[in-house]
């Protein structure tokens, strides 16, 4: 509930990326298959979070209510959570990068098959 701003921010640079492609089948087709992309990145890295929070205890130096039921969970959910915003980070890198390349190539391709280049 709380990070949904971010998929609001990544939707609409993707969308912006996306109005680059030549014609809107390609810009439709590739901000949805960027999108999907930019959720699988955040997956995975939300249950490296996940993984990582398993592993840690708390520290002496860290602030958990004595009023936790399952502390450990507390901390499992708190890192998967600060994954959860660099992943978004990291999956917007990669769907920009995916349709920034899908745009290139597919410029590429109009420019070798088009009767002009012959």
């Amino acid at each position: 509930m709380a990070t949904w701003w971010v998929g609001v921010i990544i939707g609409g640079i993707l969308a912006m990326v996306g109005l680059l492609h030549k014609n809107h089948r390609n810009m439709w087709k590739t901000t949805l298959q960027a999108l999907v992309l930019t959720m699988v990145v955040a997956l995975v890295a939300c249950l490296i979070g996940l993984a990582i929070g398993c592993t840690y205890e708390a520290s002496p130096g860290w602030f958990i209510s004595d009023y936790l039921e399952y502390p450990q969970r507390f901390i499992m959910v708190g890192s998967m959570h600060n994954f959860s915003y660099l992943s978004g980070g990291v999956g917007l890198l990669a769907g920009m990068f995916f349709s920034l390349k899908r745009r290139a190539t597919s410029k590429r391709d109009s420019v070798i098959s088009s009767p002009q280049a012959e």
